[in-house]
């Protein structure tokens, strides 16, 4: 057993040293048989699939909230017609590129584009459009968290019309029944 974790700690400092591009020591025909047992011990290893951690980096707050608000705000389904238009044409292969590129490169996205300074700036704009992000989702989070904890009281504070924020179309849930226009959305009248 130790043997394989030796073998398997040899592995990953050579992975390491090839991030770093320094030599290392190529199998010969006398470490052939460890090399096949490295490769057998690492097939062994179950990792999740990428397919379920990786969908976190994709999907948040702003597929849920913001994409829809930005659909209706921009002409509803029109609106999709030309977003995925340039999607497609656009966005998925630049990143891929992106990502190739920092593969390819080992480093992270302010560096990848080292290799043409004109696109310098794409790679400070993304880390500025993050941090923006970051304050915006920020709040909202911070939103989700207090009516969280505002909702575990006995007396939740949005159930009467008194507080500061009400307007003067707020009703109780109480006198809902008396209104008029609630008659109208009730499905026991016939019409």
């Amino acid at each position: 057993m130790t043997e394989k974790r030796q073998d398997t700690q040899d592995f990953v400092d050579d992975t390491l040293k090839l991030n770093r591009h320094e030599e290392i020591e190529l199998p010969t025909l006398t470490n052939v048989p460890n090399l096949v047992n490295q490769i057998q011990y690492s097939k062994n290893i179950h990792l999740p699939e990428r397919g379920t951690w990786a969908i976190g980096l994709a999907i948040g707050l702003g597929n849920v909230w913001r994409f829809p608000y930005l659909c209706y705000k921009n002409g509803g389904g029109a609106f999709l017609v030309p977003y995925f238009i340039t999607l497609i044409l656009a966005g998925i292969p630049m990143f891929f590129m992106e990502l190739a590129l920092g593969q390819m490169m080992t480093i992270g996205g302010l560096g990848v584009f080292k290799i043409a300074p004109i696109f310098k700036g794409i790679g400070y704009a993304a880390a500025v459009m993050s941090c923006w992000m970051n304050i915006y989702y920020i709040v909202i989070l911070a939103w989700a968290i207090f009516y969280f904890f505002m909702s575990l009281r006995s007396d939740v504070p949005w159930r009467t019309c008194s507080n500061y924020w009400n307007t003067i179309y707020c009703v109780n849930p109480y006198d809902r029944g008396a209104l008029s226009c609630w008659e109208k959305l009730n499905p026991n009248n016939t019409y």
